[in-house]
């Protein structure tokens, strides 16, 4: 399973990590945490932030978190934090 955390820019901090089998899973999570929220969608991003071995019990951080991109209108403004869709 990977990590995910939505990051808050303004309050400069991020809920506690979820876990997700794909990324499309974590994007429908995020959309229906800012369908709560309704407002100043710009400031939460949703990060990957490594994965979880069910069977091992080992975490596996990633060396930097990276950013998923969730769709046009959410996530418009570019991240200076690593960007990709790698498999964790």
């Amino acid at each position: 399973m990977k990590l995910y955390v939505i990051m808050d820019r303004v309050a400069e901090e991020s809920t506690p990590p979820f876990m997700a089998r794909t990324d499309g899973v974590a994007v429908r999570f995020y959309l229906g945490e800012m369908e709560k929220i309704k407002a100043h969608l710009p400031d939460y991003w949703l990060y990957k932030i490594g994965s979880y071995n069910t069977e091992t019990m080992a975490l596996l951080p990633l060396s930097s978190p990276i950013r998923v991109k969730v769709s046009e209108g959410l996530d418009m403004e570019e991240d200076s934090a690593k960007e990709g869709n790698e498999d964790v």
